[in-house]
């Protein structure tokens, strides 16, 4: 006599309740396949004390950056916003630790100085501070890239990778 034991058949897959997404809420859209421009809506959203901007799309936050009639930031964080996107690129591509500082005063007129570990890499003298925007993304995309660029000559020249 052997003993053999049936199993109950398995439930079929298709029985089961599909999965799906509950989340109301649209995920923002990333920025433009440029780093830079990913750093600087990643740096509005850090000094967003209130949250107004954490579910807001990129592109949108871009926009605050333009000469448009519409909604903007105010100047200080547009140029601590920029600036800190430049710092954090510099900081990523070259692995070595950043310092920013902005000194801005009610005259409008800033510097803005970047160092790389112990080298200064960006000094940047700022005139007319209210008016810091730009015509078009791409223009901002730019002026962006080329202080990443300048500075990052600058550190090349200086440490080993």
């Amino acid at each position: 006599m052997s003993k053999t034991a049936t199993l109950p058949p398995k439930p079929k897959l298709s029985l089961l309740p599909t999965v799906r997404s509950f989340s109301t809420r649209k995920k923002p859209r990333r920025a433009r396949n440029s780093f830079f421009l990913q750093a600087l809506v990643q740096q509005v959203r850090h000094q967003d004390r209130l949250g107004l901007f954490q579910h807001t799309s990129d592109s949108a936050i871009l926009q605050l950056f333009l000469t448009n009639e519409g909604e903007t930031l105010d100047s200080r964080s547009r140029i601590s916003a920029f600036y800190g996107a430049v710092a954090a690129e510099i900081e990523r591509i070259t692995g070595k630790q950043k310092q920013l500082f902005i000194n801005l005063n009610s005259s409008d007129l800033g510097s803005v100085l970047i160092f790389c570990d112990r080298l200064l890499v960006l000094s940047d003298l700022l005139r007319n501070v209210n008016c810091f925007q730009f015509a078009a993304i791409e223009q901002l995309r730019d002026r962006g890239e080329t202080e990443i660029n300048s500075a990052l000559n600058k550190t090349y020249r200086y440490f080993e990778f």
